[in-house]
């Protein structure tokens, strides 16, 4: 089954916040980021942590409870994650 870009964002952020949690199925909140009318990307949140993909960046950002950088995940052209440490 091919997946959509949010489906493929969803499940790589869910997989990230496992590594951030001490429970292997963190409850995770999603909401859609809207600017002037104009979609911009998802806000994902859990346990503290929370992750926002940014649509014109093509970037994962991943923050702690205190509102620290933690992690960034960058996609290329192929929509390929790369990971970089903040």
């Amino acid at each position: 089954m091919k997946f959509s870009q949010p489906q493929k964002i969803r499940s790589l952020v869910k997989e990230a916040l496992k590594g951030f949690s001490d429970s292997p199925f963190p409850d995770v909140t999603e909401s859609i980021l809207i600017r002037e009318g104009d979609y911009r990307g998802h806000r994902f949140e859990s346990h503290g942590i929370s992750a926002v993909w940014f649509l014109e960046e093509q970037e994962v950002k991943f923050y702690g409870d205190e509102g620290e950088l933690l992690q960034v995940i960058d996609f290329d052209a192929h929509n390929q994650p790369h990971q970089r440490a903040a």
